[in-house]
């Protein structure tokens, strides 16, 4: 595991041994936030933060931990969750079942199917009734599910937990840039088997879909674009399972593809960086583009994260040096 920066030098890994490859688990790696990166220990199996220079400024170890948004990261000590400020200082006592990340000053707790809004100082702002958050605020709107209805349903709430738009059938994420991703569902039967189909495309604050549900999996906008994915049936079966081949794109907020469908995975832009993984090869070859679908680098890597601060999170293969 390390940090690739964007001027193309390797940072964390080499300057302190006690960060060496070996030490983090490539899936437990994150990008930095609030200027920490949350590392995940191989071994143990536990949670602590890294800043940019490969130190630890929080001496802790924690079962689970978010990232660090606005200062706070939510943390879990035996089997419970609180939240730190960036001095490892405890800001809300772990004793909730859930946390959530706070963003736009505001951050959820859950306990005893009880759930509150709360600021900074853990003062209590409003309550959900009846309905599940999900993720965190954006744009002034908490994603929440209903605890009661169908399991493929969503909406959103405001600050002080009242209903803005109400749960639908379908899904859909946190508003970024003006729009959320969201999917309409239709139930089928195939082979016997009953199946779910979901297309995704992107509404708007009212709950209207601006660009058409027509795609097979979608990610948030991020300066200005949002990865696409258009999966097409081989006619090849695996069991029940059709085989498909993947191929992302990323398309603006009208709708029109800027950089065309080829990646067999992709992720959000940051920094004017986003990861792909080049489709049509055997090995795990991920590499970054820029906004005109052009390769950013000579080097491939195993996994790739977000920049973040000038930096993302990279895992090289074992054997290399």
């Amino acid at each position: 595991m390390g940090f690739y920066q964007s001027h193309r030098t390797i940072s964390i890994p080499s300057q302190v041994p006690q960060h060496e490859l070996a030490d983090y688990d490539c899936d437990g790696i994150a990008s930095f936030h609030d200027g920490l990166a949350k590392v995940r220990r191989w071994k143990s199996g536990q949670y602590s933060f890294i800043d940019k220079s490969g130190g630890k400024p929080i001496a802790d170890l924690f079962d689970d931990a978010s990232d660090f948004h606005e200062g706070i990261a939510a943390v879990k000590i035996a089997n419970q969750w609180g939240c730190i400020d960036k001095t490892g200082h405890l800001v809300v006592l772990p004793q909730f079942e859930k946390v959530g990340s706070f963003s736009e000053g505001l951050g959820w707790v859950q306990k005893r199917e009880v759930t509150e809004i709360i600021d900074k100082s853990a003062t209590v702002k409003g309550h959900i009734l009846k309905l599940s958050p999900v993720g965190e605020f954006s744009e002034g709107l908490l994603q929440v599910d209903p605890e009661m209805g169908p399991p493929s349903a969503f909406g959103f709430v405001d600050s002080t937990g009242g209903t803005v738009i109400k749960p639908d059938t379908g899904i859909a994420r946190k508003f970024s840039e003006g729009l959320a991703r969201a999917a309409t569902v239709r139930s089928g039967e195939s082979k016997g088997e009953y199946t779910e189909d979901y297309k995704y495309g992107f509404i708007n604050h009212t709950g209207k879909f601006v660009i058409a549900p027509t795609f097979d999996a979608a990610g948030d906008f991020s300066e200005g674009l949002a990865p696409v994915l258009t999966a097409t049936e081989t006619g090849e079966y695996n069991g029940l399972n059709p085989v498909c081949t993947f191929k992302w794109g990323y398309l603006d907020k009208t709708g029109k593809m800027l950089i065309k469908q080829q990646f067999q995975k992709a992720s959000s832009f940051h920094e004017g960086c986003a990861a792909v993984q080049i489709a049509d090869r055997e090995d795990n070859s991920w590499v970054f583009i820029d906004k005109t679908g052009s390769k950013l680098f000579t080097q491939t890597w195993d996994q790739l994260g977000d920049f973040s601060n000038g930096l993302a999170p990279i895992c090289l293969p074992v054997s290399h040096p």
